[in-house]
């Protein structure tokens, strides 16, 4: 018997012959109270023996539906890995006898498990008693067992409190229940699991994959064709929700013109099963769904099953690596898992158009970009400013984090130039519903460096105003000025400061900027 095998039924316990009385038949509801995750608690004796025994997961125990008819049960998942795991099985209830059932399956080593759940008295644990079918090439040490290719075990585990079992296994051996083992029981402990970060060789995948303007071309020419008249492809790749995950497209070309999207892709980061999930959609309505894994070289493997509306089904692999040249990809068939190389291409970032920045707007780009400022301890604000297209006009955002809640919109608008004032002009909406508030205003660059922004905000009759006790605006509304003084520090850095116009003075309305002034730093 293999070593792998050897610990996993070492993992299950070290054996006691204790007859338990058990409750009467509950079904698979039985069990709701071992859902989860049991860690082994091996000692040294074990992890001399099985140093993966150390973060292993002995049980885990999970509702495969929302009904709870189905479950799946695994033994032996170093580090949370299910790629590794020694064991993975399928429980349901028989509907004509009652009995939970399982089927199991040793991935090393090929070995079938077969047997039922029964739960013991008070629910204070369960008994599995099941087979296990070696292959035709495993060696036994007693004859009989070779004659059956087959040994029956029985496991018997406590519950010796919420989240404690203690296991011991026994053998059937010549029709006796024996010890199996070192002869005490073996202990698994219920807990949360770790953190499972985003692995930074994934990030740093989807990063390369965003780079610059995300989209790389690929020549067809060597496969181009009556039926397929594409001169090249395109991929197109963007961040998802929080840099969390990456959306793509494939899309046609044609005399450097893209013709239309041929498949939507979403690759992300599995936590439950730690591994990297890719999902694709044709525009056929083809689904694509596998997964992607590293290779010692630092380049990836991808192994996805497709399947069409029409009920066609298939299956395709890629390998991907990067170099100084670009994005290089070898696609295959994959039947009866022998994988054939199909088609090979080299991926080539397409770099942005250098757009010269308007005479008018020179001074303005240093500002193009996302700005970030501390406040109090869990509140922030953020600013950014974005070219339109050719960049004649710039976009603007801003927004505020308070107290570690997630951020909220204050205002947008845009700045451009005023070609009879010859000045920066802008206009802001601000979004908040309670409110009808705009902003209108100026830029202007001074000798020493400073980018002064001054500008009016318009207060709707009845619309709050700001830092002053309650007030609201009069009938007709009112317009307050303001001025913010942006002072750089250096090429990512500066610091604000912040009046108002009352009673024809500037003052600050927020005292505490006469002594700390926010600085500003470009994310």
């Amino acid at each position: 018997m293999k070593k792998t095998t050897l610990f996993l039924i070492t993992l299950m316990g070290i054996f006691s012959t204790q007859i338990l009385a058990q409750t009467p038949q509950k079904g698979i509801a039985g069990f709701q109270p071992y859902i989860g995750d049991w860690y082994s608690v091996p000692d040294s004796a074990m992890l001399a023996q099985f140093p993966e025994a150390k973060d292993m997961i002995g049980f885990r125990f999970e509702w495969m539906d929302p009904h709870q008819n189905m479950l799946r049960y695994y033994e032996g998942i170093p580090n949370g890995d299910l790629d590794k795991m020694i064991l993975g099985n399928l429980v349901a209830e028989n509907p004509r006898t009652g009995d939970v059932e399982f089927l199991g399956y040793q991935t090393v080593n090929g070995y079938l498990f077969k047997g039922t759940f029964e739960w013991l008295e008070d629910d204070k644990g369960f008994v599995r008693l099941y087979d296990v079918y070696y292959p035709h090439s495993t060696t036994f040490s007693r004859p009989a067992d070779s004659l059956k290719g087959m040994i029956r075990y029985r496991d018997v585990c406590h519950l010796l409190g919420k989240d404690t079992l203690e296991c011991t296994v026994e053998r059937l051996t010549d029709g006796v229940w024996m010890p199996w083992g070192k002869g005490k029981p073996f202990q698994m402990v219920r807990k949360a699991a770790p953190p499972r970060p985003i692995p930074q060789w994934v990030l740093d995948q989807w990063a390369m994959h965003t780079e610059g303007t995300g989209v790389w071309i690929a020549d067809n020419s060597a496969y181009q064709s009556a039926q397929e008249p594409y001169d090249a492809y395109g991929m197109a790749w963007e961040w998802g929700l929080g840099k969390k995950s990456l959306k793509g497209r494939l899309f046609c070309m044609k005399e450097g013109k893209d013709v239309g999207t041929v498949w939507q892709f979403l690759t992300y980061w599995d936590p439950h099963t730690q591994a990297l999930q890719m999902v694709q959609i044709g525009s056929d309505g083809t689904l694509g769904q596998g997964k992607m894994t590293r290779q010692e070289d630092g380049s990836t493997k991808s192994r996805e099953k497709f399947i069409s509306p029409s009920g066609g089904a298939f299956e395709s692999g890629h390998h991907t690596w990067f170099d100084e040249v670009g994005m290089h990809t070898q696609s295959y068939n994959i039947v009866n898992g022998e994988w054939s190389k199909r088609r090979y291409y080299v991926w080539k970032r397409q770099e942005e158009a250098k757009l010269e920045v308007p005479e008018v707007y020179r001074q303005m780009a240093w500002l193009i970009g996302e700005w970030k400022s501390s406040m109090k301890e869990g509140s922030s604000a953020r600013m950014t400013f974005s070219w339109s297209e050719n960049q004649r006009m710039i976009y603007y955002q801003n927004g505020f984090t308070r107290e570690g809640n997630p951020e909220q919109l204050e205002s947008e608008g845009i700045i451009t130039y005023h070609g009879t004032k010859d000045q920066i002009v802008f206009m802001n909406t601000y979004l908040r519903k309670t409110t009808h508030l705009i902003s209108e205003g100026t830029y202007s660059f001074k000798a020493n460096g400073e980018i002064h922004r001054e500008f009016t905000c318009h207060y709707k009759a009845g619309d709050a105003l700001p830092w002053s006790d309650g007030a609201k605006a009069p009938a007709g509304g009112k317009s307050i000025e303001f001025k913010q003084i942006w002072t750089p520090i250096d090429d990512n850095s500066f610091q604000g400061d912040f009046f108002w116009k009352k009673e024809g003075k500037w003052e600050r309305p927020i005292k505490e900027m006469k002594e700390k002034k926010p600085i500003w730093q470009r994310i």
